[in-house]
């Protein structure tokens, strides 16, 4: 309030005031507003986790979220961790015609960069789940991306 009484007796002029304070909330809202994307980005330390950090429960959790919700789909995106020393990476065509060996031709593959993209139709839930880590165990594999329809919908 004293604060409010000096501004009035240093500007005298109450026209002067509001303006100045309107530019002041003006400059406050805009700032604060700006900033909340920022604020509600996803907690960074979460992105780092991998599977051996999630309990059975999460883990079992995150496995329900695959299917759509009338179980006739299994789709998502998985990070394979980094190719070992051990392991030398193969090539786009061998990564594709090692999956292909494993799903058949039931599945169109798609293999750019070491990122494998997976789409068809399969048995089940289990069969798509083995299909998406068994391309996971490809040297040279980084990222699997899946939408894989299942003949049995899962329960």
């Amino acid at each position: 309030m004293t604060v409010a009484i000096a501004a009035i007796y240093r500007f005298g002029n109450i026209k002067r005031l509001t303006s100045s304070l309107a530019v002041l909330i003006a400059v406050t809202l805009i700032t604060y507003f700006t900033s909340l994307p920022a604020l509600a980005t996803t907690n960074i330390a979460a992105l780092g986790a991998n599977d051996r950090a999630l309990t059975e429960e999460q883990q079992q959790f995150e496995e329900d979220l695959k299917l759509t919700p009338d179980g006739s789909h299994y789709s998502g995106l998985e990070h394979v961790e980094q190719t070992t020393a051990e392991q030398m990476p193969v090539d786009n065509e061998t990564i594709e015609q090692s999956i292909r060996d494993y799903a058949g031709d039931s599945v169109t593959i798609g293999v750019a960069s070491g990122s494998v993209r997976l789409t068809g139709r399969v048995k089940d839930k289990d069969t798509a789940h083995d299909l998406v880590e068994q391309t996971k165990s490809i040297p040279g594999v980084r990222e699997v991306t899946f939408n894989i329809g299942l003949d049995n919908k899962a329960s």
